[in-house]
């Protein structure tokens, strides 16, 4: 509309656009009154002019086209991005629902560990208080008064080659591992023994100064360990009976079993990376690597043997843990 006004409008400004009025009428005049052909040919021509019209050709007609392909392909493109950013937010919000618990029974964990060894602290320094009462009272008393004797378990020490210093001035801070009570503090040994004559029991947290025993139940055999304020707090874990061992089951595949879940997402990590998530994880046992992304992606499978699919999963790789 707006090329066609420019078309029509007068060609002289005012004051003289009464020139290309007094034109306008004439060539009106000669070509309908007297119908001059010269004149008509110049009406034609001027009243053509204010039509706009597009004469598609053969190229033309493949820019449309192209133009039509690269804005449907723009708009197919942005409805998967958004489509996956809505379920990115539905999955963060999953976790987030699926790890809060964990985070609340660990802290309160925390809080009961730190009570106890409070507790403990205190129980220390009233034996120490006693003993030292017991010791005045022997001076005065003279040898009349006897000293309660104290029992020893060397007979049921165990060997410590059972046993490995996992992380010495630490504790343990992992959810996978449960608490399953305290042990006999007398020593290093015998705290590990009560280990050993707890159903379950294959960690330790001894602590020679104060006298300290915490026993442990961990899912897997890399707890994660704090040093903030535990000096003198030694981890130990009892040596495994089997070994684990991952196996590479498929190359340039990935897994599309229903039986195998995903657990969980890593980035920019390496082959060793990615599986150590997997083995901190209770719910994982298998894993897809890419190879080209650095990509890892945590799955937990209930059959040994998960189908896979090699179509356009070229540098993937997929590992599954096994126990011998």
């Amino acid at each position: 509309s707006l090329v066609s006004y420019y078309l029509t409008r007068p060609t002289l400004p005012p004051p003289l656009v009464a020139f290309s009025h007094i034109y306008r009428i004439t060539i009106y005049f000669f070509s309908h009154i007297c119908k001059i052909k010269w004149f008509q040919t110049k009406y034609l021509q001027h009243t053509n002019r204010a039509k706009f019209k597009i004469s598609a050709d053969e190229v033309l007609t493949k820019q449309i086209e192209g133009i039509e392909d690269a804005l449907g392909n723009e708009v197919y493109f942005f409805s998967l991005k958004t489509e996956r950013k809505q379920l990115d937010r539905q999955n963060d919000l999953y976790e987030q629902r699926v790890h809060s618990p964990q985070e609340i029974v660990l802290n309160k964990i925390k809080i009961l560990e730190n009570q106890v060894l409070t507790i403990q602290n205190q129980q220390v320094n009233m034996f120490e208080y006693m003993e030292y009462l017991m010791n005045g009272i022997k001076k005065i008393g003279g040898d009349d008064i006897e000293m309660p004797k104290r029992s020893s378990p060397s007979a049921e020490l165990i060997s410590l080659s059972n046993w490995t210093l996992f992380a010495p001035d630490s504790a343990i801070n992992d959810p996978q591992c449960h608490y399953q009570g305290f042990g006999v503090n007398s020593d290093v040994n015998t705290c590990l023994t009560s280990c050993e004559k707890t159903s379950g029991c294959n960690a330790a947290i001894y602590s020679n100064t104060p006298k300290s025993c915490t026993l442990r139940q961990c899912s897997i055999y890399s707890p994660s360990t704090t040093k903030n304020g535990y000096q003198g707090f030694n981890v130990w874990l009892k040596k495994p009976t089997v070994s684990i061992v991952w196996t590479q089951f498929a190359s340039d595949a990935n897994v599309n079993d229903a039986q195998c879940y995903t657990a969980g997402l890593g980035a920019n990590c390496t082959l060793h990376a990615c599986r150590t998530y997997c083995d901190k994880s209770p719910a994982c046992n298998a894993v897809i690597y890419s190879t080209v992304l650095k990509g890892c992606i945590l799955r937990l499978c209930s059959t040994s043997s998960p189908k896979t699919t090699t179509f356009r999963n070229a540098g993937l790789t997929a590992w599954i843990r096994r126990s011998e």
